[in-house]
C-alpha cells in the first residue's frame, strides 16, 4: 500500500511539474505594482484592458522609424517565411482605424503594408475580419506583405466559420504573441531593444513603462493558464485524493526538518546544556542554549521556513553586552565568510530548502566544535 501511494504521488508530482515548468521566473520578471511602483499604465485601474488602448500604444511606438526598424528586423527573424523589405517602409504612415484595421503600416511610395490585427485582451473576430481587411488594402493597390495576428500568449487562432475557400488561399496569417518570456515575444523581441534604442527620455520611460504593462499581463494570463491546467488535472477523484496527501505531507514538512534535526543533536549538542524548540509566526525553531529561554548568552537557533533554514548564532539582549562576543567565537575561522553580520553579537547563515539541505547538519557539527575549542581555550 505504501508503495503504491508513492508512485500515485510520484506520477502526480510529474504531472504538477509539467504544469509549473511553464511559469516563468517572476523572481526576474515579475511585475506587480509593488515590485514596479509608479508606472503609471499600471495605476490606470481598466484601461489597459480595452483593446483600442494597446493599439493606441503600440501605434506610437512604431511611429518612431528607430523603433520600426526593429519591429521589422523582429518579424524577419521570427516568422518563418517571412522577408520583409526595410526599404520598402521608408516612407511610412502607421494609421488606427484605417478600413477598421487595429493599425495598418503603409508605405504610399512602395505601396507595400503591413496589417496589425490586435487581440491582447482576447477580443472575438467579426466576420470575415482579415480577409476584408486584405482586400480592403488589396483594391486600394497595396501589396500585403504580413497579417499579423497579435495575442498575449500567441496561441490565438481567428475565427474562421465565416471565411470562404478562396479567402483561406488569400490571407497568410502569422500568430505573434506579447509576453511568454523568450526571444520571440513582443516584449524580448521589440519592447528591450526599444528600450536601448532610444534617442531620449520620454521615449525610454514610455516602452519601459509600457513593457512593465505586458509582462504584468503575461503573469495574470499564466496564472490562469496554470490554475485551469491545475484542476483540470486533480478533477480526477484518485488524483485529487492524492493530492490532498501531498498538501498535508507539505503542510508537516517544516515540522518533520525540525524533528529530524532534534533527533540528531538531541545526543550532541555539547557545549549547550539545553536543547528546546520555539515557534514564532509560521516559523519553527530548534535552539542550542545555557538554558531554557536564555537571553543573556551565546545560543545557536535553527529557524525552519518553508524555503530556507536560518542558522542564528546570537545573544538576544545584547544590547546591554558592548563587546561582540559572537565574533570573539568564530574570528579567524572559515565562519567568519559563511556568516552575515546582523549587529552586534547577532550573525546569520542561510540554507535555501532543499538545495542545500544536506549541508546543514555538517555546518552545525563545525559551528558547535568551534564554539567547545573557544571555550577550552578561554578556560
Amino acid at each position: 500500500m505504501e508503495q503504491e501511494l508513492k508512485k500515485q504521488m510520484d506520477d502526480l508530482l510529474n504531472e504538477f511539474l509539467n504544469i509549473f515548468k511553464r511559469i516563468r521566473s517572476w523572481n526576474e520578471f515579475a511585475t506587480d505594482k509593488e515590485i514596479r511602483p509608479f508606472n503609471i499604465i499600471l495605476e490606470t485601474t481598466d484601461l489597459y484592458y480595452r483593446e483600442n488602448f494597446h493599439s493606441d500604444i503600440i501605434a506610437s511606438i512604431l511611429r518612431r522609424h528607430h523603433f520600426l526598424d526593429i519591429f521589422i528586423d523582429w518579424l524577419n527573424v521570427n516568422s518563418a517565411g517571412l522577408e520583409l523589405e526595410k526599404s520598402h517602409y521608408k516612407k511610412t504612415e502607421i494609421l488606427r482605424e484605417d478600413s477598421k484595421i487595429d493599425i495598418l503600416i503603409r508605405d504610399l511610395v512602395s505601396r507595400h503594408c503591413i496589417i496589425f490585427e490586435n487581440k491582447i485582451n482576447d477580443a472575438v473576430d467579426m466576420d470575415r475580419q482579415l480577409p476584408r481587411y486584405v482586400e480592403a488594402q488589396k483594391n486600394q493597390g497595396f501589396e500585403i506583405d504580413a497579417v499579423i495576428y497579435f495575442s498575449l500568449r500567441g496561441t490565438k487562432e481567428p475565427n474562421q466559420s465565416t471565411w470562404t475557400n478562396d479567402d483561406k488561399v488569400l490571407v497568410k496569417y502569422i500568430r505573434k504573441a506579447a509576453s511568454v518570456n523568450n526571444h520571440e515575444d513582443f516584449v524580448n523581441g521589440v519592447l528591450n531593444l526599444c528600450e536601448v534604442k532610444s534617442q531620449n527620455l520620454e521615449e525610454f520611460s514610455f516602452v519601459k513603462q509600457y513593457k512593465d504593462l505586458i509582462e504584468y499581463l503575461g503573469r495574470e494570463k499564466m496564472d490562469l493558464e496554470s490554475m485551469s491546467a491545475f484542476a483540470d488535472l486533480v478533477a480526477d477523484k484518485e488524483k485529487f485524493s492524492t493530492s490532498l496527501k501531498i498538501t498535508e505531507m507539505m503542510s508537516n514538512l517544516k515540522e518533520f526538518r525540525r524533528i529530524t534535526a532534534n533527533n540528531y543533536f538531541i545526543s550532541n549538542h555539547e557545549p549547550f546544556p539545553k536543547l528546546w524548540t520555539y515557534d514564532n509566526a509560521g516559523s519553527l525553531s530548534l535552539i542550542f542554549s545555557t538554558i531554557d529561554n536564555d537571553k543573556d548568552n551565546i545560543s545557536l537557533e535553527i529557524i525552519f521556513d518553508d524555503t530556507e533554514t536560518t542558522v542564528r548564532f546570537w545573544i538576544l539582549n545584547s544590547e546591554k553586552i558592548s563587546d561582540d562576543l559572537v565574533w570573539e567565537v568564530i574570528k579567524g575561522t572559515t565562519f567568519e565568510k559563511d556568516f552575515e553580520k546582523i549587529n552586534r553579537n547577532r550573525y546569520e547563515k542561510y540554507f535555501p530548502y532543499p538545495e542545500e539541505d544536506s549541508k546543514l547538519f555538517l555546518f552545525i557539527e563545525s559551528l558547535l566544535n568551534q564554539y567547545k575549542f573557544y571555550i577550552g581555550q578561554k578556560n
